[in-house]
């Protein structure tokens, strides 16, 4: 969207790691998701994780501002995460397995070099 500025933040487990990933991709550290008013929300934990951090800090707090709640877990398809971005009314939400799916087709394309990939079918297959 024109004049929409992004602002990264980066919440991590581990500080360290926080502040590596905060360096590569020019974005803000924060410390605590308690304050955070994402418009988008990119979930890495995996699934068992999510009820540690959760735990901590009500997800609607932090989702309550939230237009995308995107998750790269895929297993399970519908997360503890996924349920709270649910719950807290983000309207767009995004399992782990359509991103998998999309990574597919590309490296389908890439792969043959066919100009039409047949998704119905290789998700058909996936999805299984």
């Amino acid at each position: 969207h024109e004049g929409y500025q992004l602002q990264p933040q980066v919440f991590n487990r581990t500080q360290e790691k926080a502040e590596a990933l905060a360096k590569e991709f020019k974005a803000e550290v924060i410390s605590t998701l308690s304050s955070s008013k994402p418009d988008v929300v990119i979930c890495t934990l995996p699934p068992p994780a999510q009820g540690e951090i959760f735990s901590h800090v009500t997800p609607a707090i932090f989702l309550s501002s939230c237009k995308v709640a995107m998750e790269l877990s895929y297993k399970p398809r519908r997360t503890d995460f996924l349920k709270a971005a649910s719950a807290a009314g983000v309207p767009y939400l995004i399992e782990g397995i359509e991103i998998l799916l999309e990574q597919g087709y590309a490296q389908f394309q890439i792969w043959t070099g066919a100009k039409v990939i047949p998704r119905e079918q290789i998700s058909t297959v996936v999805l299984k």
